[in-house]
This record gives structure tokens, sequence and C-alpha cells, in this order.
């Protein structure tokens, strides 16, 4: 590429994404809102630019992962936003998780500046960015998801071409309301087994032989255990995904009881355990309980 691929969000995901990027040869420009965490990136040769605006003006394409909504909408907005700096034929890719509406929103204000609108959110965790082991899910003109997939495929193992962007933001927050679900559901099945009185690390081996229990949980097993669950993605952004599939899915006309009893768990959740790991879902389901582990 003749100009820099611009990423605007070094969170945990965004920096080993972005490193990828880096790592692939691709001269990289980075915004961040805390300029410090593009430090690592710097030192190896990005260069760090003081507003989403410059990263516009200085880059064809633009890549953001940011944590939600109106993140996305405080970065594309202002006099300092990337729209402000956006030229004709610009190419933003967002892998943000938002809602369908959120992305239509997205793309009428961009086409308004002639800039071209990718939504690509990812499955995968932190390992899965260091090793650009992520899928991807896209959704925009297919002639567009084209032109940017070996761009893409730096960060990920697959592209997969959803339809629209509203589709393929809907398919992400459908996947995660399985993970996200299925994770209270098993808080609930060790309470369950424990309140029978098998010893909970009995109940965790055993479920851990179960093909029941989904491998993104057996993978996280020993956390379990030792209670020390490493935060890869917090309980608030968790919960955020779900108020986003439940609005989307009654957008869409579908019915969602379990996607709406899992809502209703996270934000109960959320008073004491927003910063934890969204795993921490399952110690709370056994919290909860009268029971006593002992």
């Amino acid at each position: 590429m003749t100009t820099p691929v611009g990423f605007i969000g070094l969170g945990g995901m965004g920096l080993p994404m972005a490193t990828r990027i880096l790592e692939a040869g691709h001269p990289l420009a980075v915004f961040n809102r805390t300029p410090h965490k593009a430090a690592p990136l710097v030192s190896r040769g990005a260069e760090s630019l003081p507003s989403p605006r410059d990263v516009a003006l200085r880059c064809d394409v633009v890549i953001t992962m940011l944590s939600e909504p109106a993140a996305v909408r405080a970065v594309l907005g202002g006099p300092e936003g990337l729209l402000a700096g956006a030229r004709d034929g610009l190419a933003l890719i967002d892998m943000s998780t938002v809602g369908p509406p959120d992305a239509a929103a997205v793309v009428e204000q961009a086409a308004a500046q002639g800039v071209r609108v990718i939504h690509a959110p990812v499955l995968g965790s932190i390992g899965a960015a260091r090793r650009g082991e992520l899928i991807i899910l896209a959704g925009g003109p297919r002639e567009l998801v084209d032109e940017y997939t070996p761009l893409m495929l730096t960060m990920g193992a697959s592209v997969n071409f959803v339809g629209g962007n509203e589709q393929a933001c809907a398919m992400k927050l459908a996947v995660n309301a399985v993970l996200l679900g299925s994770m209270q559901l098993f808080g609930e099945a060790v309470t369950l087994a424990t309140g029978a009185g098998i010893p909970r690390s009995e109940v965790l081996r055993i479920m851990g032989l179960s093909p029941a229990v989904s491998n993104v949980i057996k993978g996280r097993m020993s956390e379990l255990e030792t209670g020390e669950l490493q935060l890869t993605f917090p309980l608030r952004l968790a919960r955020k995904d779900l108020w986003l599939a439940l609005g989307a899915g009654y957008e869409g006309g579908a019915t969602l009881p379990m996607i709406a009893a899992a809502l209703e768990t996270y934000t109960l959740a959320m008073r004491e355990h927003a910063e934890d790991d969204e795993f921490g879902i399952i110690p709370f389901m056994e919290q909860c309980s009268a029971l006593d582990y002992r």
C-alpha cells in the first residue's frame, strides 16, 4: 500500500490486531485516546497521530476497534473526528461490536463524506488476536470486502462474507449470545451438582469431559478451579453485547426469552463485577446460591 493503514483503538484486542498489521509489512498510523498505549507500536515503526482526523488525512483505509457504539460515534464525529479528515474514497473497516442500527447509521453518515464502510466484527479472544487466528465476519459491498480481504487476513484466519453491514453485526451478536448464555447456564449447572453434595473440583472435572460443555469453557477450566480468572473481556462489555443482541432481535421480530434472562443476570452481576472478566458470571451464579461450598 502507498499510504499507511490507519488503526484507531488500541485496547486489549486492538493492540495485537494492529501489531499483526505492522508485522505484515504495512506502514501503520494509529490513534488511541490514551496515547501511551501506542508506545509498543511506535517503538517498532508505527506513527502515533493526535486525532482520528489526522489518521484519516494520512490513510486510504482506517480500521476501528472500539469498545461500544458510543466510542465509535465519538471517533467519527466532531471537528477532530475521522470523518472531518476523510477524503472521497476512504475505506473504513469497523471491527467493533455494535448493533445493526449503529452500523446503518455509520454507513449513512460516512456515505455523505464519500467514505466506504465495511463492518467486520471478530470472533476470538486476545490470544487469537495475537496469533492472527480471529474469525472475521464481514459485511458491506462485496467488491469492497474482496478488496480488503488480504488486509483483514493479516489479523484473522478467515474472512466470512455475511451480507450487508447490518447482517455482519447481527451475526456477531448472535454468536456472543450463545457464549454468554452458556456461561450463565454452566454456572447454574455447577450449583446444581454441588448442591447435591458433589465436590466442586469433581464437578468441574466431569464437566470438562462432557461434549455438552463448549471448548471455550473447557479451555478456562483451570482458571475456574483456582478462582483466578484472567481478564480477557470485561463483564460490562459482555452485558453490552447482550443488550445489543436483544435490541437487534426485537427489531427483527425474534422472540428471545433466554437472551432477555441472561441480560438481567449480567445486569445484576454488574453491581460488583463490572470490570471482572466475563467468565466471572460463572462464580457469580454460584455466589447467588445459598449453598455452602466449604
